[in-house]
């Protein structure tokens, strides 16, 4: 049969460019006092040539209003041309960054992570990458003694299902009434004998055909299904559709997400923030509905493009990046719950990839669909198996290799991978 490989990020040390860099025409994008700016430009200073460069700061944690910062200063960057670089302080944004990295040949740069409150030791690394010719697609992060690591993804091998492994209760199940959230719930019902409860803004008598007959199923077999309509975006609704229910929440799989594409230089701020909130503040407000105490899993679909994000789709990988980054300080009260972000590659035969029917171009650009049977096996794999943290799940014949400076590349076997 065919299988889902799982792969596990860990860090891989990288050099800092020697000498101050380069003088750049620096045009800055964010607060005045973030502390990287005066460094970025003294760095420059006295340097052999002069270049056009854009930087985007952010601060610790990504707000609303950091979406018009990076949209600013990504259009600023593909008018003026030469080096865009964003340096944040943890609340990242290096999806669309470097999405328009991708998208733009004429532009070099890179992303940097800073601790929360950078050491001189550590802005001064972060200036010589910035001003400097360095240019990868792996977002790099600096620590307290100026040290670069990027991420590196080594296979690792998933537990087997442990049938009611969360306990007995309730599996709620966001974006339920989707043509994968729902099959989400049908093999958590049947294997796990969990009661799904189906949360989606959409109206359950206007499904189509095939998943209206898979809601019935689900209806009239041994677990039964509860479904509640809500726009979980709204703290009211989500509260209001969770409260009552007819049982413990044990597990929690967040499947809810809205697609966004376009150019990385073309999106409006707003474009992105409501791409952001189904997936982060969705997933804020139905934990704070449920008693999330008694949670034993919590399982997060995420996406691959969020490491590697595809011309036209950087909005979309920027959502999955947030969303990534947002798990662990959503959970951090929660010690008894198992959190893992799956970041999936594509699916085949359910999901918004087989609805739009991109599939074939998806295959053309080298990425393997996760076929339907063997993801949700994986997925049974990571609910009350004891797996936490982020993973990257790719089909049967994706792989994920390292290049000499830990950038992966995704393709199939053999093939040349994803750039």
């Amino acid at each position: 049969m065919r299988t889902v490989q799982a792969w596990a990020p860990y860090p891989v040390g990288q050099p800092v460019p020697a000498g101050p860099g380069y003088a750049r025409r620096w045009y800055v994008v964010g607060p005045d006092r973030h502390p990287a700016a005066p460094v970025l430009t003294a760095a420059g200073d006295g340097a052999p040539r002069a270049g056009a460069g854009t930087a985007v700061l952010l601060g610790t944690e990504f707000t609303p209003a950091d979406n018009a910062l990076l949209a600013t200063g990504v259009r600023a960057a593909v008018r003026r041309g030469g080096r865009l670089v964003l340096l944040h302080l943890g609340a990242g944004g290096a999806s669309l960054v470097r999405a328009a990295l991708g998208e733009n040949r004429a532009l070099r740069g890179l992303t940097v992570e800073l601790p929360a409150r950078p050491s001189a030791a550590a802005l001064a690394s972060a200036a010589r990458l910035a001003t400097g010719d360095v240019s990868t697609a792996v977002e790099l992060r600096v620590d307290q003694q100026g040290r670069v690591t990027g991420t590196g993804w080594r296979p690792v091998r998933l537990p087997d299902p442990v049938p009611g492994g969360a306990g007995p209760g309730l599996a709620v199940i966001t974006g339920g009434l989707g043509g994968l959230g729902i099959r989400v719930a049908g093999v958590l019902a049947e294997r796990d004998h969990l009661h799904p409860v189906l949360v989606d803004r959409g109206d359950p008598d206007e499904l189509p055909p095939a998943t209206a007959r898979y809601l019935s199923c689900l209806s009239g077999g041994p677990t039964g299904v509860t479904v509640r309509r809500a726009d979980l975006t709204v703290p009211a609704q989500a509260a209001a559709a969770l409260v009552g229910l007819p049982g413990p929440v044990r597990v929690l799989v967040h499947c809810a997400g809205v697609m966004c594409h376009g150019p990385a230089s073309g999106y409006a701020p707003e474009e992105l923030a409501a791409a952001q909130a189904v997936k982060v503040a969705g997933l804020a407000n139905t934990l704070a509905a449920i008693d999330s105490r008694r949670l034993r899993s919590l399982v997060v679909f995420g996406s691959m493009l969020a490491e590697r994000p595809p011309h036209t789709l950087g909005g979309y990988a920027l959502a999955n990046e947030l969303l990534r980054r947002a798990v662990p300080r959503l959970t951090a009260g929660l010690p008894g719950t198992d959190a893992v972000v799956a970041q999936w590659s594509i699916w085949s035969g359910a999901g918004m990839a087989h609805d739009l029917a991109v599939l074939p171009q998806a295959r053309a650009m080298g990425l393997v669909p996760v076929s339907l049977r063997p993801g949700l096996r994986a997925l049974r794999q990571l609910v009350g198996g004891g797996v936490s943290g982020p993973l990257m799940l790719l089909g049967a014949e994706g792989n994920l290799e390292e290049g000499g400076t830990g950038t992966p590349t995704y393709g199939r076997r053999g093939r040349g991978g994803l750039a």
